[in-house]
């Protein structure tokens, strides 16, 4: 290691002797190492850059770690009646979720032909498109765990045709 206002020179290097701070003006390949003592005013000039030089070497090699923030985000749903004629729904599911939405008196068993939703959104949906009859509207999603029941305004009367696998009956 070189010593404060010197510069270690390593063998084979090639340098320029005269002409300036070194000497004659002749090129010289080094036999060994060699110190050579350099002007003060160089120095002077030098040790801001070689500080900057060395913060910036420093900051490029610290040990970095990437850094991950992790927000978990739950399903949640908001559902409000408009008016007579449609249900509004705000809804969060989960990926691969579904909730259904229907009418009934009674929201603890979804009906097999309920209205599917399949993505988080909000939707305004026609009351005439929900199946059942009832005073309450229903939602539920049994991935996400969620369940929502809204009063109707004025109660849908159940449908009074009901369709299973082609074959239509009268209520």
């Amino acid at each position: 290691m070189a010593l404060p206002g010197t510069a270690m020179l390593v063998e084979g290097t090639e340098v320029l002797v005269g002409k300036g701070y070194f000497g004659s003006g002749r090129k010289r390949v080094l036999g060994g190492p060699l110190s050579l003592r350099l002007n003060p005013t160089i120095m002077i000039h030098m040790r801001p850059l070689a500080l900057i030089a060395m913060v910036a070497v420093q900051l490029m090699a610290a040990d970095s770690k990437p850094s991950a923030i992790t927000v978990r985000v739950p399903p949640e749903v908001l559902v409000s009646v408009s008016g007579t004629q449609s249900v509004a729904v705000r809804i969060r599911l989960s990926p691969g979720a579904k909730a259904q939405l229907w009418i009934s008196d009674n929201c603890s068993i979804p009906l097999p032909a309920g209205y599917g939703i399949g993505q988080s959104g909000m939707f305004e949906i026609p009351i005439a498109l929900l199946p059942g009859g009832g005073r309450m509207v229903c939602l539920m999603s049994a991935q996400d765990g969620l369940m929502e029941s809204v009063p109707l305004i004025v109660p849908k009367a159940s449908d009074p045709v009901r369709c299973t696998n082609s074959t239509c009956y009268v209520l």
